[in-house]
């Protein structure tokens, strides 16, 4: 997960930073996406899945799918709409420089794997049996 925010970053700083030369928007356009589409795989399978018991598996995917939706369909353009109509449409990727950075901040915050932050194994793991 931190090496896919950290790519994102890297890519989006090029992005921004790149003029109007159509093949480099793209490049770096594709090397951030890829870093990004990582993260929402990462956190839609095996992140929310290790989070919770078995039972609860699809039902976490499903929250953090509808939590996606909800902030980045809903509320990320209207805030977007804001900034281009306040500041000027050139500071809107600013605004995915900051998801980034919140994004690190919540990936250097904890385990989800029971198994792994307790010395006890997780109920279920081979270990326990």
């Amino acid at each position: 997960m931190l090496i896919s925010v950290v790519g994102a970053s890297i890519g989006l700083h090029f992005l921004m930073a790149t003029g109007a030369e159509q093949a480099r928007l793209f490049l770096w356009l594709m090397v951030t996406l890829c870093f990004v589409f990582s993260m929402i795989c990462l956190t839609v399978g095996p992140l929310s899945a290790e989070s919770v018991p078995a039972k609860l598996m699809s039902t976490a995917s499903g929250i953090v799918i509808g939590v996606g939706e909800i902030f980045g369909g809903g509320i990320a353009p209207v805030i977007a709409g804001y900034v281009a109509q306040t500041f000027g449409i050139q500071y809107i990727m600013h605004l995915a420089a900051v998801a980034l950075g919140v994004g690190f901040i919540v990936a250097l915050s904890k385990e989800t794997a029971p198994g792994k932050t307790s010395s006890e194994p997780a109920v279920g793991s081979p270990a326990s049996i």
